[in-house]
């Protein structure tokens, strides 16, 4: 889903006084409020949680819904590297649709909202906190409620390490094959707001894990999916299909093109423009979701998969574009496009995929229209699913990085079958690193920047951030800026496992002078004054540097100062002015606005704002024939 960042045009018909000069020494709270630079360890629970488990940051939420982005601002909700918030994935979840007795479509699933809700089937408390996401780590243990409260009884998978066949925290575990595992169940015996059909009587159990290895590095790179999905209901499911979709934001989603490895039963995006992410990863990576293994009798290889879009045709109608009911849904997930027909590539062979070809080597079917898109996959079983019956599957969602967009479509499908390899041999040979974890307390466990508000000369300015340590190693934490003015307070910190540290950021700015600039005495025009004031805004790279060696937290933050002032003189300005990216003090001198008009003569905008992170003072004008 593309977001785009808008420039701010303000139209002025009266006169009006915005814009603070900040005081000596300002201290901005954060959500969190006042804390010291104490040690704490203290967690909230909440419907949804992240998997932060090694390279990935994935938000979950107990509706079916992972990688799903943030309200309210709509932050993507995959991002990687972890800590960079770069976007990888916008949203994702499950697909489940079938016929019933009556040849009648049934579909549920995720699609920028959900047709789930939390909890097992049939439970009229959706919003019990028994039904959160739980989250484990190796290294917890029965202190950690999510550990104490694994919810066996509601079908969470888990290790009977005394053979009793009761779970017993301190004896036992929750199902840990590497360093992370969240877990939750849904189901939906609600209304259906995606897709609008009735209830289904579907009972997902969903576990999401991943970790690091010593001996696997693509490992970093990877989270696994395991879904077992229930019949509760009474309906048969006739020819079913199930499997992952996501709407895929990679970096800039406007370059964005999707592939179908069907040998490697993986369903991939990549950047089909060269060079095109180097402001956001440098070297554009590849994602792919790979098709791992059936859970009772579902097909070894893939039923259909590929790209959902505007643009997935090639410009040939809207045929592959994002399903709008039901029936559309199901008939991609049965190979066919959105009115049923069969999908042929440009040579006239009939598939059950889009975009098949291979873009490393350029040859066969490939995607020719870059833009923001989904895809998705499906799997079917071998035979018809009555109430009662369980079926299911692993995935892998997997990103890889190589020397160029291209070649990371080499070493994406180098990485799934390593997680294949791996996943078939019970993660045997994987050797768990143990190592500090770095989080924020802040919203959904995201980082913010350093961006600071106008500062006057000499003045500071600072910001509070809570950081917590989930891993099980002492995390090392210090300052690194390209900028002078920038330190942290303490200049370093060491957080134990578990626990939390409150530390204080700070700008400081240079005794820096400003000017006063007179018109029309000294400057004609305003817009030749707003030209001649100087340069405000600026921007520093920040790096925390810590040895959590699986995330990145390097930004650029933006950082202001409060400008010039412009005195005007009574009189009429017949002028069109726009300030661009500086903090602008437009002071009219006469105390009466009828007497300073500033006139567009019906050009259009009198006055565009367009100040960034800056100041903007406006005060004593008339401003007219915009």
């Amino acid at each position: 889903m593309t977001k785009i960042k808008s420039t701010i045009f303000i139209f002025l018909g009266f006169s009006f006084l915005f814009g603070v000069i900040p005081n000596k020494k300002t201290h901005l709270e954060d959500d969190l409020g006042n804390t010291s630079n104490q040690f704490t360890n203290s967690r909230v629970v909440t419907s949804h949680s992240y998997f932060n488990g090694n390279e990935w940051y994935a938000r979950v939420v107990n509706d079916g819904q992972w990688a799903t982005d943030e309200p309210p601002l709509g932050v993507p909700g995959g991002l990687w590297p972890r800590g960079s918030n770069n976007s990888v994935l916008y949203d994702a979840g499950i697909w489940i649709g079938f016929k019933d007795d009556q040849n009648v479509t049934q579909f549920s699933g995720v699609q920028w909202q959900s047709d789930f809700m939390p909890g097992p089937y049939g439970v009229t408390d959706s919003d019990n906190e028994n039904y959160r996401v739980y989250k484990v780590n190796r290294w917890d243990d029965a202190t950690v409620s999510d550990w104490s409260d694994w919810p066996v009884d509601m079908g969470a998978p888990w290790q009977d390490n005394n053979s009793d066949g009761t779970y017993d925290p301190a004896v036992d575990q929750p199902y840990l094959p590497l360093d992370q595992t969240l877990y939750s169940v849904y189901n939906d015996s609600t209304d259906h707001p995606v897709f609008g059909t009735s209830i289904n009587g579907i009972e997902v159990h969903q576990t999401i894990f991943g970790g690091v290895s010593a001996a696997h590095n693509d490992l970093s790179r990877t989270f696994f999916i395991k879904y077992e999905i229930i019949n509760k209901g009474s309906l048969n499911w006739h020819n079913a299909r199930f499997g992952p979709w996501s709407d895929v934001d990679l970096g800039d989603p406007t370059n964005d093109a999707i592939g179908v490895d069907v040998d490697s039963n993986m369903v991939y995006c990549y950047s089909a423009e060269a060079g095109a992410e180097t402001d956001v990863f440098g070297i554009s990576p590849a994602v792919g979701f790979r098709y791992i293994s059936s859970v009772n009798s579902l097909d070894d290889t893939l039923s259909s998969g590929g790209c959902i879009g505007n643009d997935c045709s090639d410009g040939v109608g809207a045929i592959y574009s994002s399903p709008g009911n039901q029936d559309q849904a199901y008939n991609r997930m049965l190979g066919l496009d959105n009115d049923g027909n069969n999908i042929y590539d440009p040579n006239g062979q009939e598939l059950r995929f889009t975009h098949t070809g291979d873009p490393v080597t350029g040859t066969g079917w490939l995607d020719g229209s870059t833009s923001d898109k989904s895809m998705f996959f499906s799997v079917a079983p071998g035979q018809l699913i009555e109430p009662g019956d369980t079926v299911g599957f692993v995935m892998a969602v997997i990103i890889a990085q190589g020397t160029d967009n291209l070649n990371s479509i080499t070493e994406l499908r180098d990485a799934s079958y390593e997680a294949k390899t791996l996943w078939d041999s019970n993660f045997n040979g994987v050797s768990l690193v143990d190592r500090p974890l770095l989080e924020s307390d802040e919203d959904y466990g995201l980082f913010t920047d350093f961006t600071t508000p106008s500062v006057g000369p000499g003045h500071t300015v600072q910001l509070e951030r809570t950081y917590h340590n989930g891993g099980n190693e002492i995390l090392n934490m210090s300052l690194s800026s390209d900028a002078d003015g920038y330190s942290m307070d303490p200049a370093s910190a060491a957080i134990p496992p578990g626990e939390n540290a409150s530390l204080t950021f700070s700008y400081t700015a240079d005794n820096y002078a400003t000017t006063v600039h007179q018109v029309p005495s000294e400057i004609s025009t305003i817009q030749s004054a707003v030209d001649a004031a100087m340069q405000t805004n600026f921007n520093a790279v920040i790096e925390l540097i810590d040895n959590d060696n699986y995330n990145t937290q390097s930004y650029v933050a933006d950082y202001s100062y409060t400008g010039d002032t412009i005195l005007v003189a009574s009189g009429t300005y017949t002028e069109n002015i726009y300030i661009d990216n500086k903090s602008i003090n437009l002071i009219a001198t006469d105390g009466d606005p009828t007497s300073t008009i500033i006139d567009g003569n019906n050009g259009g905008l009198v006055l565009i704002v367009d100040s960034g992170i800056g100041l903007f003072t406006l005060k004593g004008f008339t401003i007219q024939n915009g």
